[in-house]
């Protein structure tokens, strides 16, 4: 499926079930990103999609360059996607009104690491406030 698609509410996962489909070794910050933008993990809001890296807003790139345990981590995924090896999705949010369509919130070093290789992801999409998503909610 790419991003393209359209999504009916019933065809929408909640992030508890990509969870269960695609364990996320950072879950608890996920869901935390997830909360901010008014949505609890039990609700409705993700379609897998293969993402273009390009379409992602390159203002999360990894661009530390002392930060050498990441560099590591990310020279290593990079590796991994030249060899072929499958990724675990990252998180992105759809948006609407923005430069660009998707905005990372979990996945930093799997995204670069496509980026820099002008790769596809495997990508979990929320689609809050749009595409058959749930409205976002506002958090006291």
């Amino acid at each position: 499926m790419d991003a393209e698609t359209e999504h009916s509410a019933s065809s929408l996962l909640s992030l508890n079930m990509t969870d269960h489909l695609y364990p996320d070794h950072d879950f608890s910050s996920t869901a935390d990103n997830l909360w901010h933008y008014g949505i609890d993990q039990d609700v409705p809001c993700f379609s897998l999609c293969t993402v273009s890296s390009a379409r992602v807003d390159p203002g999360q790139l990894l661009d530390d360059p002392d930060a050498f345990e990441s560099q590591e981590k990310v020279s290593s995924l990079q590796e991994a996607i030249r060899s072929g090896e499958p990724l675990p999705p990252v998180y992105l949010l759809h948006t609407v009104s923005s430069s660009h369509e998707y905005y990372l919130f979990e996945g930093m070093h799997r995204f670069t690491a496509s980026h820099r290789e002008q790769a596809e992801m495997l990508a979990w999409l929320a689609h809050i406030g749009c595409c058959g998503g749930p409205a976002p909610t506002e958090r006291a």
